[in-house]
C-alpha cells in the first residue's frame, strides 16, 4: 500500500480527539480496551463498581497523556443513571463518539432454582442498563444536533 493510501486511511480512521464512554473497565476487557483506545488518542469516561481499581486505570489512561473521568457506577438499579453517566461525559469533553457497555453480571444459580429478583438483576445489568445507555446517546445527539468531527 503507498504512503499516501496508508496516510488517508489513517487519518480517515483516527481516533484521536475522540471521546469514549466505556462501562466495566475496573478490571479485564473493559480496562485493556479503555487504555488501548486512550494510546491511541481518545479520552476516556469510565466506570466500574470498584473505585480503586478505577483509579488506578485512570492513572494508566493519563499516563498516555489523554484525559479521564471516573462516572458513578451501580447500573443495576438506576434507571437515570446511564443518562447521567452520558449527560456527565457531554458536560467534560463535550461529545462522546464511542460507547462501550462492557458491564455484565452472571447469577451462578442453577436456571430452575433461580429466584427473579435475581433473573431481573442479571437482565437490567446485561441488557436494560445497556439498552438505556445508546438511548441516552442517541436522544441527546438528536436533540443538540451535536454529531460532529473533531
Amino acid at each position: 500500500m503507498s504512503k499516501n493510501i496508508e496516510n488517508i486511511i489513517l487519518n480517515k480512521y483516527s481516533l484521536s480527539c475522540k471521546t469514549a464512554l466505556i462501562t466495566g473497565t475496573s478490571r479485564g476487557i473493559g480496562k485493556a480496551t479503555a487504555i488501548l483506545l486512550a494510546s491511541l488518542g481518545t479520552n476516556m469516561a469510565i466506570s466500574g463498581r470498584n473505585y480503586q481499581l478505577l483509579q488506578k486505570t485512570a492513572k494508566e489512561i493519563e499516563e498516555t497523556g489523554q484525559k479521564c473521568i471516573i462516572l458513578e457506577d451501580d447500573i443495576s438499579g438506576s434507571e437515570g443513571l446511564p443518562g447521567k453517566m452520558v449527560n456527565e461525559t457531554i458536560s467534560k469533553f463535550g461529545k462522546i463518539d464511542i460507547l462501550i457497555n462492557n458491564v455484565d453480571t452472571v447469577n451462578r444459580t442453577s436456571f430452575l432454582e433461580m429466584k427473579l429478583a435475581d433473573w431481573n438483576h442479571v437482565i437490567n445489568v446485561n441488557l436494560t442498563a445497556a439498552m438505556l445507555f445508546c438511548l441516552s446517546c442517541y436522544f441527546l445527539y438528536e436533540k443538540k444536533r451535536i454529531w460532529k468531527n473533531c
